[in-house]
């Protein structure tokens, strides 16, 4: 089976504020995306209050997070990935000493406490901690090939969304 990682750098608050909020100007945003009639209705439910459904509502607040503005990030090292290289990458980051893990970046908080939300395997960083997340990857140049590369991708990920003021929201998909 094949998984992927989808990052964004997002503003947070922009996805919760999304989040049952009702939003005439956000519901034509979503108009814009061209989703087929199944994920729009989705979409729109979700914009529109309904709770989320477990991991299938994933797509649909990734399509919510391109509406409010998130910046889709380079996930070459990452999609796909065989379910192992993600345990790969976190033993090779603790065999270099370093103390950052991506599986943390992967399988944290969501963004919101609605109910359902916690069935999703989406994580978020927030803006001001990503500069301490990024401070736990000090060391990453250790790593050895392949991982290296795919650390390095991940430290990417946390510069971008520094840089820009925004944090990091990550989707697991399968």
């Amino acid at each position: 089976m094949a998984f992927f990682i989808h990052p964004y750098a997002v503003r947070m608050d922009a996805v919760r504020g999304a989040l049952g909020s009702g939003s005439a100007p956000l519901l034509r945003r979503i108009d814009g995306l061209g989703l087929d009639p199944a994920a729009h209705l989705r979409v729109t439910q979700l914009i529109q209050g309904e709770p989320p459904r477990g991991d299938a509502d994933a797509v649909a607040l990734e399509h919510i997070v391109r509406a409010v503005g998130g910046e889709f990030l380079d996930n070459s090292q990452w999609a796909p990935f065989r379910s192992a290289w993600l345990q790969d990458v976190d033993a090779a980051l603790g065999a270099a000493g370093v103390e950052g893990r991506v599986s943390n970046l992967v399988f944290g908080a969501p963004p919101s406490p609605l109910p359902g939300m916690a069935d999703i395997i989406v994580s978020t960083t927030e803006h001001d901690a990503v500069e301490r997340v990024l401070a736990r990857f000090e060391g990453w140049e250790r790593v050895k090939s392949p991982e290296q590369a795919a650390v390095a991708q991940v430290r990417g990920w946390l510069t971008r969304a520094q840089a820009s003021g925004r944090g990091l929201i990550t989707f697991h998909i399968w």
